[in-house]
């Protein structure tokens, strides 16, 4: 089953890059396309360039990031399968990010709500909601997304990544009404679920938010410690990220 071997191959680079292990990720997301000869499945070419778009993303590669998932985009706009074809809503949403840190905002806002045309989750919603407050300054509409975000949730596990982002973006609309405390609550709440999930790679920029928290708060030694937290964890990462660069930049 040569699909299923290529999509373990996918699968697999998914996890390593998850737990931050980029290099792996990129060896095994090789390895799918260096068996794509003889499959002729969109659905498997629009998954390997949405993972090849999100590893290159995570490690500072934003325009190959971007490259990749125009790849993706275009295969996926040919699957005719219709749960299949959801992918598509993972893969706007992923651009939406990419196009957000190369300060294309409007874009990212279309890319964002393509994305809840196919299908709407917990954080397409609260990415919406935090689009509206920090960009639009529009609290209103930010309410409206976020309330549609945690009614889906109701649905989820509690240890669920889209539960820890949802409650990142919630801190961060709550930090914008200087409500410190109750941000502070989503923030660490955040870090935990995210550390269960192993998804490491971004605990460091929460570190630092809650650090910018707790100084709101006057409390400089927690300030302190959170700082450390995220100068020893980011350190780490961005070897690690120093290192993969070389393994995205090797297959150009």
């Amino acid at each position: 089953d040569l699909k299923g071997e290529i999509l373990s191959y996918i699968n697999l680079g998914n996890i390593y890059a998850t737990v931050g292990m980029y290099d792996k990720a990129f060896q095994y997301l090789q390895l799918a396309e260096e068996n794509l000869k003889g499959i002729d499945d969109y659905y498997v070419y629009a998954k390997l360039y949405q993972e090849y778009g999100q590893a290159n993303y995570v490690i500072g590669l934003y325009k190959k990031a971007i490259k990749y998932n125009s790849k993706s985009i275009y295969y996926g706009k040919q699957i005719k399968n219709k749960r299949d074809r959801e992918i598509l809503s993972l893969v706007y949403a992923n651009r939406a990010d990419f196009l957000r840190e190369t300060n294309s905002i409007d874009s990212s806002l279309i890319y964002l709500h393509k994305a809840l045309d196919v299908k709407p989750t917990p954080v397409i919603n609260s990415t919406i909601a935090s689009h509206y407050q920090l960009f639009a300054k529009n609290e209103d509409s930010a309410k409206i997304y976020f309330n549609r975000a945690f009614s889906l949730l109701k649905k989820r596990e509690y240890w669920d990544p889209q539960r820890a982002l949802t409650y990142f973006y919630y801190g961060d609309f709550l930090f914008e009404r200087k409500d410190y405390t109750l941000a502070l609550d989503y923030y660490i709440k955040s870090v935990e679920i995210l550390k269960k999930t192993q998804r490491i790679y971004q605990v460091p920029l929460l570190y630092q938010t809650i650090a910018k928290t707790y100084k709101e708060l006057n409390d400089g030694s927690k300030e302190k410690e959170y700082l450390e937290k995220y100068t020893k964890l980011n350190d780490s990462l961005g070897r690690v990220w120093d290192e993969s660069i070389n393994s995205s930049v090797d297959r150009s």
